[in-house]
């Protein structure tokens, strides 16, 4: 068995991961920072480089890991309750009854009704009365179902170390692109100012409560966790978002988007 919180763990965390309390520090190949903050559901993710407290959430979504868990859970429940039923049947008050009923003529479908009634056990798995009314075979399809229980354990954690693998390729490389954006931040000297005063002047210019009227931007687009900063949707997947967080910055600091920054300069264009 792998524990979901392990698979996690295993998928979204670095080399070495440490806790402390509700977080889990480690780091990634460059050396940058990750922290997985547990004490929310979903669990944060974020990534900030070495020795730069400037950080930005990379949560990836959980599916892959979610649905292997999904469906083990499903399938295993079924089993558990088909074992629950076997042992029952296997009782002396059930199969005294169960023969009791045989020996007036009940059909398997009749007796299948009687003892959902009498006992609450669904028995539709049940393909045949000469099953039903043997001990020995009732216990072979026991070890059949319990058989079935280990085979379904395998299967899981193989599903779940494939899920892990792909989970991981994801996380790699939205790292890498959140990396790209950080570095940018920190080359213009963007990561100087708290990020605290940042976001919450990015959310209200988001909200609509400030407008820069001086910089054309696309508020719905200010996201820099997503690699964006106010470029429209055509102009995205190119450099215009590092013009507009320059410009964005220069704003800031000086009330002109032009000016002190030479946004050329940091395109890397």
């Amino acid at each position: 068995m792998i524990p979901f919180t392990d698979a996690y763990i295993s998928a979204l965390s670095g080399a070495h991961p440490t806790r402390d309390g509700q977080f889990l520090n480690s780091t990634n190949a460059h050396g940058d920072s990750i922290k997985i903050d547990l004490s929310v559901e979903p669990p944060r993710r974020s990534l900030s480089l070495q020795g730069s407290d400037y950080d930005l959430e990379t949560t990836v979504g959980l599916r892959d890991l979610q649905v292997p868990v999904a469906e083990f859970l499903h399938e295993r429940d079924d089993i558990n309750g088909r074992l629950r039923v076997l042992t029952a049947l296997q009782s002396n008050v059930v199969q005294e009854h169960v023969a009791d009923l045989v020996s007036h003529g009940y059909t398997l479908a009749n007796i299948k009704g009687q003892v959902l009634r009498a006992y609450g056990l669904d028995i539709s798995f049940i393909g045949s009365l000469d099953v039903l009314t043997d001990p020995a075979r009732l216990g072979d399809l026991q070890a059949d179902q319990e058989q079935a229980l280990r085979a379904l354990e395998q299967r899981y954690v193989q599903a779940m170390q494939q899920a892990i693998a792909t989970q991981r390729k994801k996380v790699f490389e939205q790292d890498e692109r959140t990396r790209e954006v950080l570095e940018f931040v920190h080359a213009i000297g963007f990561d100087l100012i708290p990020k605290a005063s940042t976001d919450q002047l990015m959310r209200e210019v988001r909200s609509g409560f400030v407008v820069m009227h001086q910089l054309p931007i696309a508020p719905a687009r200010l996201h820099l966790e997503a690699g964006t900063f106010g470029e429209s949707e055509t102009e995205a997947g190119g450099s215009k978002w590092k013009e507009n967080l320059v410009a964005f910055f220069n704003l800031m600091m000086t009330g002109d988007p032009s000016q002190p920054i030479n946004a050329a300069t940091h395109l890397g264009v």
